[in-house]
């Protein structure tokens, strides 16, 4: 068959499905080079990309995740320690500026003390304050340790996180019925955790009893 006669053939039985190009050589006994021709509507897995990883590069992306954990872990580790510390530092800020208010509004004596988990609504004589204190009104002005019930105003738990201390040299802190310290000598209370005195501080009492944080004065811890 000729090559003209070929290309007729193919023209007739396969419309559309095949092209012949002039610039191709010559094969076989004179037929021309024939071509697959695929429309641009036909899915082809030769004509699309694909998308995704590779398994080495999810490996390496893993890698990478892990290294940043590493290093992130301890930041967060410690930004966690400090806002317990802060927490622990307002917590008792806040009883003792309640305590002095409650004082006035009063007109009596009200003491913040140290207490126990076993027994939060006593004081327990304990200059570790990290079970916890007790705010109360003396209205009987019998300085006792066991607060009557109608006598108490705040009872507060344990402190919060591992290793957390607060210490102080006095077991209580009284306040007279103007709001002023009943005991005109500074006091401290110290608190620490589990990072040791590096990460340490301190709430100092003036001597008529105002609140402040102490940041000059070395601290050991337990």
């Amino acid at each position: 068959m000729e090559a003209r006669d070929t290309m007729k053939f193919l023209r007739i039985t396969h419309p559309g499905s095949f092209f012949y190009s002039p610039k191709k050589p010559i094969i076989g006994n004179n037929i021309p080079l024939v071509c697959p021709f695929i429309p641009n509507n036909i899915p082809s897995v030769y004509n699309k990309r694909s998308f995704g990883f590779t398994l080495v590069e999810l490996m390496i992306t893993l890698s990478v995740v892990s290294i940043l954990a590493l290093i992130a872990t301890p930041s967060l580790s410690r930004i966690l320690a400090d806002q317990r510390m802060s927490a622990h530092i307002n917590e008792l800020i806040a009883s003792i500026t309640l305590a002095r208010s409650e004082a006035i509004k009063a007109s009596n004596s009200v003491i913040v003390c140290s207490n126990t988990t076993a027994a939060p609504t006593t004081c327990s004589g304990s200059t570790d304050w990290s079970q916890g204190w007790l705010v109360w009104v003396d209205r009987d002005s019998s300085g006792t340790a066991n607060p009557n019930p109608g006598e108490q105003i705040q009872v507060h738990g344990a402190l919060k996180g591992p290793g957390s201390v607060m210490n102080s040299s006095i077991d209580r802190i009284i306040y007279n019925g103007t709001g002023f310290f009943a005991i005109s000598t500074a006091r401290r209370f110290e608190f620490c955790d589990q990072r040791g005195a590096t990460f340490a501080a301190a709430v100092a009492l003036d001597t008529i009893g105002r609140p402040e944080i102490d940041r000059a004065t070395a601290i050991i811890c337990p």
